[in-house]
């Protein structure tokens, strides 16, 4: 688990109850439930949020992704109880947190070999918000469900302009 993260007492007892009839072979996904902004967020696509969490580590290993490493098992089941996550500490925490992803998102782009497009700076970020907000009903988890939204919305926006930025430092360099 990570350091933001806690077993709620319903996933403690689920893990107890099943501990015997774990397969080895496999990684267990946990729901999480993510808090912030004051309340748990239970939609706009934050829940259930599954995560690995649990996994025999001699028969996993690690994938090497820079961004959202992962263990990679040959089978995967999910439990039922919900892993607790305090996902940032205040709003400045998010804007950080989506400016560091934006940036190696945008890496990754470029990397791929993907080329910047005006049509996703500005649709891919709209889109996004109206998947978060509307689509996948963030409207419910109130004004934090809105600055989720807007957030994500603005966290592409970033990448994609990031793309920009570092193929126009290519130019210049190059």
């Amino acid at each position: 688990m990570d350091a933001d993260e806690a077993l709620s007492p319903e996933l403690a007892a689920e893990i107890v109850e099943s501990f015997s009839d774990l397969d080895p072979e496999a990684g267990y996904l946990f729901p999480r439930k993510s808090y912030h902004l004051g309340r748990w967020i239970e939609h706009g696509g934050w829940y259930p949020d599954y995560q690995l969490r649990l996994y025999n580590k001699t028969k996993s290993q690690w994938n090497s992704a820079a961004l959202h490493e992962k263990v990679e098992v040959k089978k995967v089941l999910k439990m039922k109880r919900d892993l607790l996550h305090w996902v940032f500490d205040n709003l400045s925490d998010q804007v950080l947190t989506n400016d560091r992803y934006s940036t190696l998102g945008a890496k990754q782009l470029a990397e791929a070999g993907e080329s910047f497009s005006y049509f996703k700076m500005i649709f891919k970020p709209y889109g996004k918000f109206v998947e978060t907000y509307f689509v996948k009903r963030g409207f419910q988890d109130g004004l934090p469900g809105f600055i989720i939204s807007v957030g994500a919305a603005y966290s592409l926006f970033l990448k994609f302009a990031k793309l920009w930025e570092i193929e126009r430092a290519k130019k210049s360099s190059g």
